[in-house]
């Protein structure tokens, strides 16, 4: 739960950042956050997974857009933590321990957008949340909604009825 916490964390202040500052500084922060370790084992150890478990390595780069500034940019995958960079099945079902899939799907392209508490697209500094839309060679293969972080932890998330 907690490495869910932080990763929803990261992708806001990515965000964030690509609005604020710029694409430079989203990728000096993914570098950075990619140094910083984690609390779960098999968060650390991706590359052993993979080789056991011969996965198909992600393809390079990944393109990440902002659906309300329709600005877009692409960054080499190494600037992206590595729960981030594929969606991992067990039988289909998506699941969040890489150790436990039998498949992956690599996440090409991230689209992302910042919603009121109202549902209503909202530029990042004014989002209370995030609707995450993650896309690898086959189409989307994850749609989520995160919460923005606050200085008492992460929002519950809103989700918008459709």
């Amino acid at each position: 739960m907690e490495s869910k916490i932080n990763t929803l964390k990261n992708i806001f202040i990515v965000a964030l950042l690509a609005t604020m500052c710029g694409g430079l500084a989203m990728i000096l922060y993914w570098k950075i956050n990619t140094l910083t370790p984690t609390v779960s084992p098999t968060l650390q150890a991706p590359q052993a997974i993979e080789q056991q478990k011969n996965f198909k390595p992600h393809p390079g780069t990944m393109t990440l857009k902002n659906l309300f500034e329709g600005k877009e940019m692409k960054i080499p995958i190494d600037g992206v933590p590595p729960q981030d960079q594929f969606v991992y099945f067990k039988n289909g079902k998506a699941v969040d321990d890489p150790a436990q899939a039998d498949d992956r799907e690599p996440i090409l392209r991230q689209e992302l957008t910042p919603l009121s508490k109202e549902g209503i697209k909202v530029s990042l500094d004014k989002a209370t949340t995030i609707r995450l839309k993650e896309y690898g060679e086959k189409g989307l293969i994850r749609e989520r909604i995160v919460g923005r972080p606050s200085e008492q932890g992460l929002q519950p998330p809103q989700v918008p009825k459709e």
